[in-house]
């Protein structure tokens, strides 16, 4: 099984918290981003730097939230060159 970086994302109105998870359950870290382009700028770097420093070679990404505060969020992350070219695995 590859190494995969488990991403959950609780997504409201005004903040997202965010916990990567490793493939064995454990949190590897949990913090809070304001739910604009800032915030998802810096939910992308600590994601890529987690990707890269940890060896992973998949990412998996799922989201909560109300309404339609993802939306954004998701085509971002979705659109994303590095996750594209090869780790994202799934983001529902």
């Amino acid at each position: 099984m590859l190494n995969t970086l488990f991403v959950g994302i609780d997504v409201s109105k005004r903040n997202n918290v965010v916990r990567f998870t490793d493939s064995l359950g454990d949190t590897l870290t949990v913090f809070s981003v304001p739910n604009n382009q800032d915030g998802a700028n810096n939910l992308l770097e600590k994601l890529r730097n987690t990707l890269v420093s940890n060896d992973f070679q998949n990412v998996s990404i799922g989201m909560e939230s109300t309404s339609i505060y993802a939306d954004h969020l998701a085509i971002f992350l979705r659109n994303d060159d590095f996750l594209k070219n090869g780790v994202l695995k799934s983001l529902f």
